[in-house]
């Protein structure tokens, strides 16, 4: 179920146990961050952890007596102010997000306009780009911000394993062969243009 709430915040009272816990499970679940309240504060923050650590959401803790005036003011007051530092906090995803996305743009210019040396550039950045990606995957487990922890690949099912590392060796070893290809195919270019100025200052000294 969606409910579309995802970068919400909410105040959820006694959400220590019971219905209110429930609630601010339910809520967190749909990507809101809440900050919650009960009179005990262990069990309290007991819960606010239980429920971030499943979800991945900012869930914050105030111990607070709603039967007294001053308590419920300051769980207002507090419950809000954290839940705007929330929404002010750096998001780690939407830079590297940018960053891949102006790296892929300069390669395209690179590409278009830079002529020769522009194909290194362009080789470079394409290089830092592939980096970049999975980066942008673990950024928010790396950086917490306002994103929820990635779950697409908690853990590499042990199953998993003798075929992602086969793959793997196999497309580092093909990745190798390519760029000593490479590396000796520019190698002779160099080579190649070499002897032609060689070539073409041999038949000036004869011609003169």
């Amino acid at each position: 179920m969606d409910l579309k709430l995802k970068g919400k915040t909410a105040l959820i009272t006694g959400g220590s146990e019971g219905i209110g816990k429930g609630i601010a499970r339910t809520l967190a679940r749909e990507g809101v961050d809440v900050a919650i309240c009960a009179r005990r504060k262990e069990p309290l923050e007991a819960a606010a952890n239980e429920i971030s650590k499943e979800t991945g959401r900012k869930i914050v803790a105030i111990a607070a007596d709603l039967r007294k005036d001053a308590d419920a003011k300051n769980f207002i007051e507090q419950g809000a102010k954290d839940m705007t530092q929330i929404g002010e906090q750096w998001d780690a995803r939407l830079t590297t997000s940018l960053l891949l996305f102006l790296m892929l743009v300069a390669y395209l210019l690179a590409r278009r306009y830079g002529g020769p040396a522009g194909r290194k550039l362009a080789a470079a950045l394409s290089l830092f780009a592939a980096i970049n990606v999975p980066l942008v995957y673990k950024s928010v487990d790396i950086w917490r911000t306002v994103h929820p922890q990635t779950t697409v690949v908690p853990k590499l099912d042990p199953r998993m394993r003798p075929a992602f590392w086969s793959a793997f060796l196999l497309i580092t070893l093909v990745w190798a062969l390519l760029l000593t290809i490479r590396v000796r195919l520019e190698r002779a270019r160099a080579e190649l243009a070499t002897l032609r100025l060689d070539a073409e200052e041999l038949e000036e000294v004869r011609a003169s």
